[in-house]
């Protein structure tokens, strides 16, 4: 029984494709996206994406928090050495500046501050937010 487990996740794990991202083009249509860009508060940042992964997930977000040369993300693939200078030469927003990207890869809003509850409501008013929440 053992075996046939550990055969089954080997298949599962074998199937998928591994995706690494130079930039957000590769999410496009499958994701929306949180940029947080240079903030001093990364900790709570990290600590409010953690305590919203369900709600986070269930709108098929992927977040970047950009802190200087670093980058934190909920992204499972890998990515690009120039991702990150890719994502700032594209995105040049101003310290502490969050933005939300639609799946179609539009930039949606802008905010001074992390209000996910805020986020998820004015997701949750999209079009094919909508058409995703009548299908569920």
């Amino acid at each position: 029984m053992k075996y046939v487990i550990f055969f089954i996740f080997s298949f599962s794990i074998q199937g998928k494709e591994i995706v690494i991202l130079q930039d957000f083009n590769s999410l496009k249509w499958g994701n929306r996206i949180i940029l947080v860009n240079t903030v001093n508060n990364k900790d709570s940042i990290m600590k409010t994406f953690e305590q919203n992964e369900d709600n986070i997930n269930e709108r098929d977000i992927v977040w970047f928090v950009i802190q200087d040369d670093t980058l934190a993300t909920n992204f499972n693939g890998n990515l690009t050495d120039d991702f990150l200078s890719n994502t700032v030469k594209k995105y040049k927003s101003s310290q502490g500046k969050i933005t939300l990207i639609g799946k179609d890869g539009g930039i949606k809003s802008s905010r001074e501050s992390l209000d996910l509850e805020a986020i998820f409501l004015e997701i949750d008013a999209m079009p094919m937010r909508q058409i995703e929440m009548q299908s569920q």
